[in-house]
């Protein structure tokens, strides 16, 4: 099965692609929301015929990193498992212990109603390998806990 996140070498390049992605009213930031901000930010600037991406663009440009924090992003718990053979159980363990972080809930409509699931840290997503993952869940597994908790 193709992992979505297969598509995007950094973290940075996902993000802009999630700020740009069409959703109707699920968009992770409007194109107003990055106007006012892009109009604080250049204010002799005239943003009024701009495009959603040059927008962006430009808040890179002018803030640099702290453009990408902008908008709530993250990476849904199945990228996760894909990339690094886990289970869903794991990517949870992983988020409530801190390991990764999480960013924001995401709605969508299975069996007739809205369900919401958690999404999770894009920097955490390409930052961690395989290897450090399962070290991780070794090292706080629920069994180990349990044993030496006995």
């Amino acid at each position: 099965m193709d992992n979505y996140m297969d598509r995007f070498d950094t973290p940075e390049a996902f993000i802009r692609a999630e700020v740009l992605a069409n959703r109707g009213t699920q968009n992770v930031i409007d194109k107003s929301k990055l106007r006012q901000i892009a109009d604080q930010q250049d204010p002799h600037g005239d943003h009024s015929q701009t495009s959603k991406a040059e927008l962006f663009d430009l808040l890179v440009e002018l803030m640099g990193q702290e453009a990408y924090h902008l908008a709530p992003v993250g990476v849904c718990s199945r990228s996760f498992q894909q990339k690094f053979d886990i289970t869903h159980q794991d990517v949870l363990r992983m988020a409530k212990l801190g390991f990764i972080a999480t960013t924001r809930m995401v709605r969508f409509w299975l069996y007739g109603k809205y369900r919401y699931a958690n999404t999770y840290s894009p920097y955490d997503y390409f930052r961690l390998n395989a290897e450090d993952v399962h070290k991780w869940l070794r090292d706080h597994s629920p069994k180990k806990a349990t044993k030496e908790g006995e």
